[in-house]
């Protein structure tokens, strides 16, 4: 079986990203389609350019290309990673024959992993 997402999730805050937004048909990454993409390019956690698809203006192919090369090497910072790994990974396979392979930040966990640090000095 092959991985369709095999970047790593990272669990601390950078200052370059792009946050990534995605709507679909529904719910499931092996029987629904990606039909909006909206990203923004962060550079010093200030936005600094932005990319914008629906499926009304082209296929998803080409969209594809579109985004693999506004990201570049860029971390994602994106909310609900257990959602967004699995279909952009599916459509990197279905579309490129492989993986989807960018770091991710997963805002929740980064949260998740703040919320359960130990904050109080003792001694």
């Amino acid at each position: 079986m092959t991985k369709n997402f095999t970047g790593k999730i990272v669990i601390d805050l950078p200052t370059d990203f792009c946050v990534i937004q995605l709507e679909t048909t529904d719910l499931n990454p092996k029987e629904d389609d990606i039909i909006e993409i909206a990203v923004e390019k962060y550079r010093n956690n200030k936005i600094k350019d932005n990319f914008y698809w629906n499926v009304s203006q082209s296929n998803i192919l080409a969209a594809l290309l579109k985004l693999k090369k506004f990201i570049g090497n860029d971390l994602i910072l994106i909310n609900h990673g257990s959602f967004f790994c699995p279909f952009i990974g599916n459509a990197y396979r279905n579309n490129f024959d492989e993986a989807f392979s960018t770091n991710i930040i997963d805002i929740q966990r980064l949260f998740t992993n703040i919320e359960n640090q130990d904050t109080i000095k003792k001694g």
